[in-house]
């Protein structure tokens, strides 16, 4: 980072960041395979003993590049900050669908790019802007311009003719079918001719602008209301969305290039489109005491704006529709005991329309696919607690606590997409009306002490750390087979810095129970793709700033 303070006035930052790594892609370990997992040999049991035997070499290879600057101006009535930034990132990797030996489908990502320009402009209030005795005043622009997909990726079967799919117990869908007859047995005068992989270009381009403001008025000395708003522009839109075939010999044709889209009831749809509009934000914080106490309530409206998928082998790129949030909350921050401890209290409730989701299938485009579900309700309450323990005793022992509840069901969704939890046959217009909503635990909580002692050369710290998760279902079938049983997980760590040398040592230990979890899971034709938690790891970490 380089920074140069022009005046008093012009304060301004340059940030240059690059990565690269080379390796491989995520390994996923199929530990809970469907009946068509479990028809082609799959027992899952390899899997959940972190046993992982692709039938490729896996690749993946990842570079970024970011160049960011934030320049910020301070004038006598308000204060300006102009944030820059251009990121270019590029992802090539491989994967192996059913993960294991068996040669079931496979995708090499040849390019995965994108391509980010962001420039936000901020204008807010100082002591010199009139009222400011009592009113703080936030306001600015925001734009926002993208292109992101994959160019290409292709889908192989083990070798195999993906046109012949029934070898391996999966029926070509019709609209797949339909299409490479039309391209392939006119080369031999009607006889089919065989069929190495299909390969898709599915990119996606956005292009957004959006203004703000934001005001907070002190009504009274205990009393503060915020009133606030937004109002977004947003055009994305399919920049390119092709299939090809390339056959035994080497030779790509093309299939078809999609010059529209479809949405849910799989209707026409344009390759662009635009979600705009207007959502507002208000809060009120009461200060009643003296001690600092704060009650505070607020209420606010959010759009994510409509997506298309523009992945898929043989199906239009799909569209869908924004996705439109309400958030309620009420909550308490205080400290107690002399100030020895603090304590803050939420209760939240979400309101959804047209929850974005997605699935995947060889039988539903070959691919990613994005569904919507109509509507989903969230509500629960969460805390958090710090404190000092008996620092007459102790010293610098510090305990903390935290704590989440949480409720969230899907409230309408007739028309959904997934795997059948008795069949694993990927299926649509099921009703998942009532079930919970993916990744939502019941309860998640974690609890850590700390302490520092002032020893000779440096401090030492060290700290004890739990965290429980009450388990949660990864689709919305709710099928038990994608999902992740409750489980917890202890850490430690062990830090000496030597103020001297200006040299940390960190002895660290994670997942000290070896408790097995998933950090993710693809919910696949063959079975739970899980991406596996870390096992018991332990660490030691040297660090020297100069």
């Amino acid at each position: 980072m380089l920074r140069w303070q022009i005046s008093d006035r012009v304060d301004t930052r340059l940030t240059l960041q690059g990565a690269k790594r080379d390796g491989t892609s995520t390994l996923a370990a199929n530990i809970n395979p469907t009946p068509l997992g479990t028809a082609v040999g799959i027992d899952g049991e390899d899997g959940r003993n972190y046993k992982v035997d692709p039938d490729l070499p896996i690749f993946g290879h990842l570079q970024s590049f970011v160049i960011s600057s934030q320049t910020d101006w301070f004038f006598d009535s308000f204060d300006m900050k102009l944030l820059l930034s251009h990121q270019a990132h590029s992802n090539p990797y491989n994967y192996d669908y059913d993960g294991t030996s068996f040669p079931g489908a496979s995708f090499i990502v040849h390019r995965h790019e994108a391509d980010i320009d962001e420039a936000e402009i901020q204008f807010l209030s100082n002591e010199g802007t009139p009222w400011s005795d009592w009113l703080t005043l936030t306001g600015g622009a925001f734009y926002f311009k993208n292109e992101q997909g994959f160019d290409p990726v292709e889908l192989t079967v083990g070798g195999l003719d993906p046109t012949n799919l029934s070898s391996v117990g999966v029926e070509l869908p019709e609209a797949l079918a339909d299409l490479l007859s039309s391209v392939t047995e006119p080369l031999l005068g009607g006889v089919k001719t065989p069929v190495w992989s299909l390969s898709n270009i599915g990119l996606v381009e956005t292009e957004s602008w959006s203004v703000f403001l934001q005001a907070t008025a002190n009504i009274t000395e205990w009393m503060a209301l915020t009133l606030g708003g937004r109002y977004q522009n947003e055009v994305r839109g399919v920049a390119q969305s092709q299939t090809s075939v390339r056959l035994l010999n080497g030779t790509e044709l093309p299939l078809v290039v999609w010059k529209e889209a479809r949405d849910e009831n799989d209707d026409p749809h344009p390759l662009s489109d635009v979600t705009k509009g207007f959502t507002p934000k208000i809060a009120l914080d009461f200060r009643p005491f003296d001690d600092g106490t704060l009650f505070y309530m607020s209420y606010q409206e959010a759009v994510k704006a409509h997506s298309y998928n523009a992945f898929a082998f043989y199906l239009a790129p799909a569209y869908v529709e924004p996705e439109e949030t309400v958030a309620y909350e009420i909550g308490l921050k205080t400290t107690l005991f002399e100030d020895t401890v603090q304590l803050n209290l939420a209760a939240f409730r979400y309101e959804i329309q047209n929850l974005q989701t997605q699935s995947i299938s060889l039988t539903n485009g070959g691919a990613l696919s994005l569904d919507t579900a109509g509507s989903s309700e969230s509500q629960g309450w969460e805390f958090d607690i710090k404190a000092d323990i008996f620092p007459s005793i102790f010293g610098n022992l510090i305990g903390t606590v935290n704590g989440t509840f949480l409720d969230a069901t899907y409230t309408d969704y007739v028309d959904g997409a997934g795997h059948d939890p008795q069949t694993g046959i990927f299926t649509q217009n099921n009703d998942f009306t009532g079930n919970n909503v993916t990744r939502s635990p019941e309860f998640t909580g974690s609890a850590s002490i700390a302490n520092t002692w002032l020893i000779p050369g440096g401090p030492l710290e060290a700290t004890i750390s739990y965290y429980y998760n009450d388990g949660f279902f990864y689709a919305a079938t709710n099928d038990p087979r994608f999902s992740q049983p409750k489980y917890d997980l202890w850490g430690a760590h062990l830090s000496y810095l030597l103020e001297d040398s200006n040299l940390r040592i960190t002895l660290s230990g994670q997942n000290l129970k070896d408790e097995f979890y998933t950090a993710g899971m693809l919910k696949l034709d063959f079975g739970a793709m899980a991406s596996l938690g870390t096992r018991r790891t332990l660490g030691l970490r040297l660090d020297y700033e100069f």
